[in-house]
């Protein structure tokens, strides 16, 4: 999935130390985002192991 750092900065500010736990429309627009993305095709879907495929990671 590209951008998933970017598009889940809005949660893991909710996640630091001090900061209150404050569930905002942006925290609701990221994470309604990402489960949109991480719920749908390409994404998730069963690779065709008669075709060639690509397992793409990216370390951020």
């Amino acid at each position: 999935m590209e951008s998933y750092a970017t598009i889940a900065a809005p949660l893991y500010e909710l996640l630091k130390n001090d900061a209150p736990f404050i569930w905002t429309e942006n925290s609701q627009a990221a994470f309604d985002r990402l489960k949109n993305c991480l719920t749908s095709a390409p994404t998730l879907c069963a690779p065709n192991f008669a075709d060639s495929f690509q397992v793409i990671t990216d370390a951020s």
